[in-house]
C-alpha cells in the first residue's frame, strides 16, 4: 500500500460526499461549519495519517479510515433522512 502525499492528506476530505453536502447546504450555519473544517481538517488528516491499526484481522484504521466511514454513512443513511440532518449532524 502506498502512502498518500501531504497534499492528498490535507485535501482528500474535500472529495467526500459529506463535504459536498455541507458545501451545497443552504443552512445559514453552513459557512461557519465549512470554515471550521477548512481550518482544522489539514491537522486532523495529518494526525490520522500517523496512526495505525492494532489488530490486522479487524478494521483497518489507517489514514483513510475516517474518509471511508464518512462515505459509508452517506450510502447507508436513507437519502430522505440525510437531507433532514442539521448542518452539525
Amino acid at each position: 500500500m502506498t502512502r498518500p502525499d501531504s497534499a492528498s492528506l490535507t485535501s482528500g476530505w474535500q472529495q467526500s460526499t459529506l463535504w459536498e453536502l455541507i458545501r451545497k447546504s443552504l443552512s445559514p450555519l453552513a459557512s461557519d461549519v465549512a470554515s471550521t473544517l477548512n481550518e482544522c481538517m489539514g491537522d486532523i488528516q495529518l494526525i490520522l495519517s500517523k496512526g495505525g491499526t492494532a489488530a490486522t484481522d479487524f478494521t483497518l484504521h489507517d489514514d483513510g479510515h475516517a474518509f471511508r466511514v464518512a462515505e459509508r454513512m452517506c450510502k447507508i443513511i436513507p437519502t430522505e433522512v440525510l437531507k433532514e440532518l442539521t448542518i452539525y449532524e
